[in-house]
């Protein structure tokens, strides 16, 4: 599940914030925001097609203020020496609350001059939406002076990520992106976001699990995959989007999705896949979940059968997409402790990419390896525990 609160009871309110005007545009989309720079660009144009289409309803936001009349948390008991404590008030004003017509969700203020990081499923089908600030005071509820329209910059639907950017803003401080090469199962991690509206809420947590190449999807719309941080960190609907803190401070994370059968299993978008979306000059688009299959070009040719060159195994190599190169062999080995093994050399360097293994040759498969930058290393592995040929889960190796 996604952990976007999708609510419908704040309509029909009058409006006080101006949503009025196209979005801002840029001569180019590739000058994109590096974290905490200083950004001058304007939001880029999305490029044409009908994923991102609607501006938020501008009653939405006086509807989403009027609806925050819940004292919000008030610390003033706790200022003193509690890191938890010190990190909530250093960055909660940096996180904010990110509205459209469908629900609420959270994001991240990344730079000085308001470029916001949030999932692209919180803003799936906007081009404007709306975002309010936690105000500065301690217990206040949000005024109109908190509220601002933010323009979607760029999307990656595979990720699961989006770019905002406030219009007219000034300037402020940002929270700074972290490694994900300094983080480890068993860290401290902090949330802030908004579970179930209940804004600028706070929790803490330790991460279970660092997960590569994980896939998953929402209500079957898009495939999506990417690194994942596995946390045990309590978060809920309206959470999505808002950031994962390491212990000093800074998002090693995107808060993304949880599972509704188990309580504490939940997943925040590695850091690492943000920066790879802030250098990234385009969107990428993901495939819908009941996309159709592409049709066959070819029948797939077996181009040899025989024994290898170490006279142990029998080999058959298969040309699957007729461009005469056999990107899949098979290898039956004689020694029964050693199985079957399918490999998959799909960008033709003579190496192997992709092997799944069924190493007691009982018809499951028992794991797979994984070299996904080709330099002829296994970095991953899946694992099989089903016997079936998908992987339910993946390793670092």
């Amino acid at each position: 599940m996604g952990l976007f609160l999708r609510a419908s009871a704040w309509v029909g309110m009058a409006m006080v914030l101006a949503m009025t005007g196209a979005p801002a545009s840029a001569e180019s989309a590739s000058d994109m925001p590096k974290p905490g720079a200083e950004a001058t660009v304007e939001a880029p144009p999305l490029p044409a097609g009908d994923r991102q289409a609607k501006a938020i309803d501008p009653a939405r936001i006086e509807a989403a203020l009027n609806g925050l009349v819940a004292p919000l948390p008030d610390l003033s008991a706790s200022i003193g020496g509690s890191h938890s404590s010190q990190l909530y008030r250093r960055l909660s004003p940096l996180v904010v609350l990110v509205v459209t017509d469908d629900g609420l969700g959270s994001g991240s203020i990344i730079t000085s001059d308001g470029y916001v990081l949030t999932n692209n499923h919180v803003i799936l089908g906007y081009d404007a939406v709306g975002v309010i600030l936690k105000p500065q005071g301690d217990g206040d509820a949000p005024s109109d002076a908190d509220a601002f329209a933010a323009d979607v910059v760029k999307v990656d639907e595979v990720a699961d990520l989006a770019l905002l950017k406030i219009r007219n803003w000034g300037d402020s401080g940002y929270i700074e992106l972290g490694s994900a090469d300094a983080v480890s199962v068993g860290d401290d991690v902090h949330a802030i976001g908004h579970p179930k509206g209940e804004t600028w809420t706070y929790t803490k947590g330790v991460i279970s699990a660092m997960r590569r190449g994980y896939n998953w999807a929402y209500d079957n719309e898009f495939k999506h995959q990417a690194d994942v941080i596995q946390t045990q960190t309590p978060i809920n609907p309206g959470n999505s989007g808002g950031p994962l803190f390491d212990d000093e401070g800074r998002l090693i994370g995107v808060n993304s999705f949880g599972d509704d059968q188990s309580q504490g299993l939940n997943f925040a978008v590695s850091v690492r896949e943000v920066a790879r979306f802030l250098n990234a000059s385009a969107n990428r688009y993901a495939e819908a979940v009941n996309a159709p299959e592409p049709a066959q070009s070819c029948t797939p040719i077996v181009v040899f059968t025989g024994r290898s060159a170490e006279d142990d195994a029998d080999i058959r190599m298969t040309d699957d997409n007729c461009d005469n190169y056999a990107e899949t062999v098979e290898v039956w080995y004689d020694d029964p402790s050693r199985g079957y093994v399918v490999e998959f050399d799909d960008n033709r360097d003579g190496r192997w990419e992709t092997a799944v293994y069924d190493t007691n040759n009982d018809g499951r498969w028992d794991y797979s390896l994984y070299d996904t930058d080709g330099d002829g290393y296994v970095d991953l592995r899946g694992l099989h525990p089903d016997g079936g040929w998908d992987p339910s889960e993946y390793e670092q190796v």
